[in-house]
């Protein structure tokens, strides 16, 4: 379903890149609907990874479509690299209930495509909000760095009154 929600997306002006992690049984009948569906160069299957950190930290969105999922570890490591988590209507959705950059979606077709146009849609909010948290990291740094330094010039003050150089 989620080559064909992909598709639907793309014709509707959604540009965007699907990038799957794993593989199984069903791996050459989802790689002839890429083809069928035409999105070759936008839905990629990656194949079995066995650290998808890397992956997760360089995606815009984080997105786990299951019709079943309890609690994966890759929410968890989304959650950590502070990615925006778009997740179906499942047990997951405990793991994301009080994270501000998530959306749950119902496990519909419908809801799938609703919920990644609505991701796709709060991106650039998300986005700004995670430059907003960096900058406000980079300011306690920065203060902390000036009180450290601060404090450096109290104790060379001290350490020149007290020597005799």
């Amino acid at each position: 379903r989620l080559i064909k929600i992909h598709s639907k997306l793309i014709k509707d002006g959604f540009n965007h890149k699907f990038y799957i992690i794993g593989d199984g049984p069903e791996t050459n009948n989802l790689k002839n609907l890429i083809k069928e569906y035409n999105v070759e160069n936008t839905f990629i299957l990656l194949g079995k990874r066995n650290n998808p950190s890397p992956y997760i930290k360089k995606c815009d969105i984080f997105a786990l479509l299951s019709y079943y999922e309890g609690l994966p570890m890759t929410i968890l490591e989304a959650k950590v690299l502070e990615k925006p988590i778009l997740i179906t209507n499942t047990a997951a959705r405990e793991a994301v209930a009080k994270y501000e950059k998530s959306y749950i979606t119902d496990t519909t077709e419908e809801g799938v495509y609703e919920g990644i146009q609505r991701s796709l849609e709060m991106l650039p909010k998300w986005k700004k909000m995670q430059e907003q948290k960096y900058i406000e990291r980079l300011v306690t740094l920065g203060k902390k760095i000036a009180l450290e330094a601060s404090q450096d010039k109290e104790l060379e003050k001290r350490i020149k009154k007290n020597s005799n150089y």
